[in-house]
């Protein structure tokens, strides 16, 4: 049977490679390699459900979850592209899956650290000062920046852009995101022969190529993500033509002679908020959830659920 061409980096390939039950020792070394830190275990069972819930279409992400050691959860997640809110996004997934750990009547030092790994397809522009392509986050006191407030919280940024500028040298790392970027690259060819782990990747890599089923889950995948921009940017330009349109004739009610520019930005205030309006109520209708409508739309919650309660 004809291999597929596919690409690592797309989140459907590289959760099947890192995060699938039976892969612990490529996610481990993976994981490893970032952190640097030796693990001692590993389990990617959570993976079973996410896999599960992928296959029925219902994730709009995908990561990779792994729990180590004692209890630390780690999550991997890949974007290709800069969204401009990446940093919002990469705390507020880290701090929900640290916040989940915590059951009804455990006590707070039941909570486990949280490691969120975030591989970049794109440079970050606010790290666009910054060579290093691999950057670790903590939480410092401004002044004395030695002291950190608790280990609890690690972020992990792997922007692959920069990685590709960097000198050849040996960094196993590096050559890892070389193979998500492109498994035929020479370079990860040549050391694979020497690396047990990057070859175990390569195989399941191999195995994912020829399997006809697996590719048509990549293609539904991508068709999904597809129409939901499309959705979204629909949404967002039907939105925005009735908000200017509200705007204006707001505007034009309230601008007299004397207080015609004043009416005139209350008028285009309230039609960027009647915009968001619009394209909240467009995307519930299309059975969004309310984190992703106040992050689509910068609506508060309260005001989502109000619309919700009105449809």
């Amino acid at each position: 049977m004809e291999k597929i061409n596919l690409v690592p980096k797309n989140d459907l390939v590289f959760q099947r490679i890192f995060g699938k039950v039976g892969n612990e020792n490529i996610a481990k070394r993976f994981i490893e390699l970032i952190i640097g830190k030796k693990i001692e275990t590993i389990d990617l069972d959570v993976n079973r459900e996410l896999i599960r819930e992928k296959e029925e279409g219902k994730l709009s992400r995908l990561d990779v979850r792994a729990k180590l050691n004692d209890g630390i959860s780690c999550n991997i997640e890949i974007q290709l592209k800069d969204q401009n809110n990446m940093e919002k996004r990469a705390l507020y997934y880290w701090a929900r899956l640290h916040g989940n750990q915590l059951k009804v009547g455990e006590d707070y030092k039941d909570v486990k650290k949280t490691i969120s790994i975030i591989i970049m397809g794109e440079n970050l522009k606010r790290l666009a000062d910054i060579e290093e392509y691999h950057t670790k986050w903590k939480l410092r006191e401004e002044e004395k920046k030695e002291k950190i407030l608790t280990e609890d919280i690690e972020i992990h940024i792997l922007e692959m852009e920069k990685m590709k500028n960097r000198v050849k040298e040996k960094d196993e790392l590096r050559l890892w995101l070389l193979f998500l970027d492109n498994p035929e690259n020479e370079e990860v060819l040549k050391e694979m022969e020497e690396n047990d782990f990057l070859k175990q990747a390569m195989k399941e890599y191999e195995h994912l190529r020829g399997s006809e089923g697996f590719w048509r889950l990549v293609e539904l995948r991508e068709k999904n993500l597809r129409d939901e921009v499309w959705e979204k940017n629909n949404a967002r330009e039907e939105g925005r033509e009735e908000g200017r349109k509200e705007g204006r004739e707001e505007g034009r009610k309230e601008g007299v002679k004397e207080g015609r520019e004043e009416g005139r930005k209350e008028g285009t205030e309230k039609g960027k908020k009647e915009e968001k309006i619009a394209i909240a109520k467009k995307l519930l209708k299309k059975g969004y959830s309310v984190e992703q409508i106040m992050e689509i739309t910068d609506l508060t919650e309260k005001e989502v659920k109000e619309l919700m309660n009105d449809q």
